[in-house]
């Protein structure tokens, strides 16, 4: 999503509504199912337009799968360390990324 980070958003909101039709007609053809079943707004349709439109790929291209090829793990890390010193243990109660509890 790289190659679009510094392209009109307006522009690329307009290509993915465009894509939509796009898509819908691959599903379709893909699927053998009615085009009315694969509507403009729904997810399986949705989700390939905005792929295709913020990441400048074609949309004959992009895969209609909803989920990616490769698995992306689910990981938390988690830093306590800076607990182990006086100043922070005498300022916050806790000192976690993104949640700070300063002593009252």
């Amino acid at each position: 999503m790289l190659s679009t980070a510094f392209t009109n958003g307006d522009a690329l909101f307009q290509k993915m509504k465009d894509y939509r039709s796009i898509i819908s007609n691959r599903l379709a053809s893909e699927t053998g199912a009615l085009i009315d079943g694969f509507g403009q707004n729904s997810q399986q349709v949705l989700l390939p337009a905005f792929m295709a439109a913020y990441s400048g790929k074609s949309p004959n291209k992009v895969s209609t799968g909803l989920f990616r090829d490769i698995p992306i793990p689910n990981w938390t890390l988690r830093y306590n360390g800076l607990m182990k010193f006086k100043w922070f243990k005498k300022n916050f109660s806790s000192f976690l990324p993104g949640l700070v509890v300063p002593l009252l």
